[in-house]
This record gives structure tokens, sequence and C-alpha cells, in this order.
């Protein structure tokens, strides 16, 4: 059971950061959003601990979609995050480099999101104050990110048609020679629409598999090959 503190119907928790090449937890106070794909770090509690440069990997690039569009951000590890007696080791998160707008705020120090929070059965209860946490059965999943260096959105009646909406710098991909609004007709001869975005992430996490797209660049189809690296 950890407590919580709830302001205006909005719950945080005290958690603890380990960064990468550390021992010394850094203390923060961190809102909980089940709706949140990547735990994040504020621009303040990231400066302030040195996060970004005591990563050993990091990449830029999207982490989600808002109202006002893409929000990019830097990704990497930390070594773990505590949440009361429970630690979960080496998530990958984005570390904010925002200068305005919640990202940069210093009333407190992040977001806790789903990418957490899923490996859990959660409870909260509002009138204790407290958060319940039994570890899920993915609960010691390694964390993993994407090996390709590309960023898909999908479109379509049946939302199965993906579009490359950003490619990593110096990434396998970008080698391969992808670029944004490539559309995806197959990978590894099957077909897009055999995927939906979830899997097609999972499909492009397997460190050291050749892979093989099929794409469509301004109505020209060519094949793209690379093999999968780990990123981060």
């Amino acid at each position: 059971m950890i407590p919580l503190t709830v302001q205006s119907n909005t719950m945080f928790v005290k958690a603890k950061v380990i960064s990468e090449g550390s021992d010394v937890p850094r203390e923060g106070l961190f809102l909980l959003d089940t709706g949140v794909r990547m735990t994040f770090f504020n621009t303040p509690f990231t400066a302030k601990h040195g996060l970004i440069r005591s990563a050993r990997r990091t990449v830029e690039n999207i982490s989600g979609f808002g109202i006002g569009g893409a929000v990019r951000g830097v990704m990497g590890r930390v070594a773990s995050i505590q949440i009361g007696d429970l630690e979960v080791e080496r998530p990958v998160v984005q570390f904010s480099t925002d200068t305005k707008g919640i990202a940069a705020s210093s009333q407190f120090d992040g977001i806790i999101g789903a990418d957490i929070l899923s490996r859990f059965h959660v409870t909260f209860d509002y009138q204790k104050q407290e958060m319940i946490l039994q570890k899920g059965a993915g609960f010691l999943q390694p964390f993993e990110y994407d090996m390709s260096g590309l960023y898909f959105i999908s479109g379509g009646e049946e939302n199965n048609a993906f579009t490359v909406e950003n490619v990593v710098e110096n990434s396998p991909a970008a080698k391969a020679g992808a670029a944004k609004g490539d559309l995806l007709i197959s990978i590894d001869n099957q077909p897009a629409s055999s995927f939906t975005l979830e899997t097609l992430k999972r499909y492009l996490q397997r460190e050291g598999r050749a892979v093989t797209l099929r794409i469509s660049k301004a109505g020209n189809v060519s094949n793209l090959s690379f093999r999968l690296e780990r990123l981060i």
C-alpha cells in the first residue's frame, strides 16, 4: 500500500529514481496517469539530477501525440524507479527538455504512466488516499524500445494503414533510406494490414533480426532492408 497525495482530484506519489551508473536515489513527486504511454521526468528534475548526461544511450524521437500534435523528447533509461518497497528495473523513460507546459513544471517532477503501472494490478483508494500495487504477470518483462528508428502512425478505416511519421537519425532505418511519409506495404512479406500498431512496434523490437520493409515512397514502391539494433 502506497500513500498518495491528492490535489484537485489528481493523484501524486513519491518515488525514487536511480540514474544509470549511480546508486544514489533521487526522490520526487510524480503524477499518476494511466493514459500516458511513457513515463517521463519534467525538465527541472531532469536537469537538476543530470539524467540525460548519465544515461548511457539516448535518442530524440516522438513519444506520442496530444492536442497540440506530436510530442518530442529525449528517450533513454534509468537504472530503476522505486515506488514504496517495489523497484522497476531499467525502464525506458522520456527526459523532458521543454521550456513551457506541464513537462516544464517545477510543482511536481514528472508522470508515472501506463508503461510502469500496467505491470501491476492497481487499486486506487481515494478515501484512504492510497494506491495498492500487486505485481502482475508482466512485472519482470524487460522494457524495450523500437530498434528500427521508425515511428509509425496508423490510419485508414480499420486503423491498419501505417505511415512513417519520424525517422531517428543514424538509425538502421535511416541508413537504409527510410523517410517521413513512407507508406508501409508489408514487412518480411507479411501485409501491413495484418498488424496493429502495437504488434508492429513489438515486431521491430527484436535485436539482431534482419527485416525487409516494402514501402511506397511518393507512389514508387521499393524495399528497405536492415538489421534491428538496440538504440537505447
